[in-house]
């Protein structure tokens, strides 16, 4: 019925504050609410989570990460039919990583690319609605973008997502979006030469794909 400023405020400060560092998903089941950010430290010790579980908020903890350095840019995603999360960030050296949360623990880390893209939010992560995998997309220094998925237990090989005919730049901010009633995907893309294209998952392959414009703004 009413906000309420919780004592812990403020989190943390950051050397950046330009960046995303820092985000919030409710469990599917529990109902519980994760809350991650960037604690402002480097190493791999460089993002803290709470667990809200509707009356009170947990003690800060820490979650190691597969890569060093401040983390930059944090994303949440929540599985549909279970409490699993994947978190998805990239630090300030533009390497990506992932992490899944279980329920009660952070583990399955992986390191997604040591040369991510312009800095900016290039990587993403989705779970498709029926099945209940896990798809992280990123780029790097090519205009393809890269993909894994989690499959609840394991993490694929990265694969690659070209772009259609006419992209040249690289990826420099991502979007995705899952189907409720399927295990549809669908990907945007903007680029370091002002460009944006698209792309729908069905699930098994990527098609669909369109080079929507060539002139956006630079970011």
């Amino acid at each position: 019925t009413s906000w309420t400023a919780f004592t812990f405020n403020d989190f943390a400060t950051v050397s950046d504050s330009t960046k995303h560092g820092f985000a919030v998903q409710y469990e599917s089941l529990s109902g519980d609410a994760i809350l991650v950010c960037n604690n402002g430290t480097t190493g791999t010790s460089g993002v803290s989570y709470k667990v809200w579980n509707g009356i009170t908020l947990s003690a800060t903890n820490t979650i190691t990460t597969p890569v060093s350095g401040e983390p930059a840019q944090l994303q949440l995603a929540t599985a549909p039919d279970s409490d699993e999360l994947v978190l998805v960030g990239s630090n300030a050296s533009n390497q990506d990583f992932a992490i899944v949360w279980d329920g009660d623990n952070w583990g399955n880390t992986q390191t997604l690319s040591n040369i991510a893209g312009a800095g900016n939010t290039e990587i993403a992560v989705v779970y498709e609605q029926q099945s209940g995998d896990a798809m992280v997309v990123y780029g790097d220094n090519t205009s393809s973008a890269h993909y894994r998925i989690w499959n609840g237990t394991t993490w694929s090989a990265q694969l690659d997502l070209a772009p259609p005919a006419g992209v040249t730049g690289q990826v420099t901010w991502s979007s995705v979006a899952s189907d409720p009633t399927s295990d549809r995907i669908a990907f945007s893309a903007h680029t370091t030469n002002s460009e944006t294209w698209l792309a729908v998952w069905d699930g098994s392959s990527w098609g669909d794909k369109l080079l929507a414009s060539t002139a956006e703004t630079t970011n």
